[in-house]
């Protein structure tokens, strides 16, 4: 498999733009993304800070309905064209791990997954 190359941003559109500074037109073998999931699965969460009095906060996230909208053309989010355009990125033969607690947890998570491959095939 190889090695990987890992980008740690603060948001899914910074890891977008800081892989195409660093990559340009060339294809990546192997990529992780690392970010954040939720309890319930089918969700991960791509922006998010601490506040000090009221902990975690969500600032973004692409739940599965959010994933299924984008495709039928009822939603367009810049995290979700973010996500497609890193992945487009990934040689075809490549790979991407998405390192989220609980993202492909049960149906939820199989229908994130399914809108997540769409990403790479239109």
């Amino acid at each position: 498999m190889g090695t990987f190359e890992v980008i740690i941003e603060t948001s899914m559109e910074k890891a977008t733009q800081k892989a195409q500074s660093l990559y340009k037109d060339i294809k990546i073998k192997n990529l992780v993304i690392f970010t954040h999931g939720t309890e319930s699965g089918g969700e991960i969460i791509t922006k998010s800070h601490v506040d000090p009095v009221n902990g975690w906060i969500t600032d973004e996230s692409i739940h599965w309905k959010e994933a299924k909208q984008y495709h039928e053309g009822t939603s367009s989010t810049t995290e979700m064209e973010s996500l497609g355009s890193i992945l487009k990125m990934v040689e075809k033969d490549g790979s991407c791990l998405l390192g989220s607690c609980n993202a492909g947890k049960g149906k939820k998570g199989d229908a994130l997954g399914f809108y997540f491959l769409k990403l790479i095939l239109i």
